[in-house]
């Protein structure tokens, strides 16, 4: 490979990282996923014909294990901030996600995604102004767009 990216993907229990990696790694989906602190995944990709190798760190939501996933995202070239669609606290909880990398990390260094999750599901409730205040916080610290997906049907993994 030519260039190696690291990139982290965070956020609450459940809202479906593990879900999307699998999606994106091997195109399978399994809702019964769960991560015990780190986990990690490598796929090399074509990138303007250069051969790009990214590590995809898949870290578990609980709260006992963020102490452990500073070092993760000190060493990322991108963070994925991702939330459930279906609910609007995980979204709120993208702002401590924010403070917890903003004590280790530059966030002006690094690109960032605010990914929504689980758009296949009919009982969507996220706020669009919730969602553009926490983008614009997000994004006056960094190099940041906001996407959704569903890892259910790979809709734009």
């Amino acid at each position: 490979y030519d260039i190696s990216l690291k990139v982290c993907f965070l956020g609450d229990v459940s809202v479906g990282k593990t879900c999307i990696i699998k999606r994106y790694i091997d195109d399978t989906f399994s809702s019964v996923a769960s991560t015990v602190a780190v986990d990690f995944v490598s796929k090399i990709v074509k990138l303007d014909e250069k051969n790009v190798k990214l590590t995809i760190y898949d870290t578990a939501g609980q709260e006992r294990f963020r102490t452990i996933h500073k070092s993760y995202y000190r060493q990322s070239d991108l963070i994925i901030f991702v939330y459930d669609c279906t609910e609007v606290e995980s979204l709120l909880h993208i702002e401590s996600w924010i403070k917890e990398v903003e004590k280790v990390v530059d966030l002006s260094s690094i690109n960032c995604v605010l990914l929504g999750n689980k758009i296949d599901l009919p009982s969507t409730v996220v706020d669009e102004k919730q969602l553009n205040e926490i983008f614009k916080n997000l994004s006056s610290k960094t190099n940041c767009f906001k996407a959704t997906c569903s890892a259910r049907t790979g809709a734009s993994i």
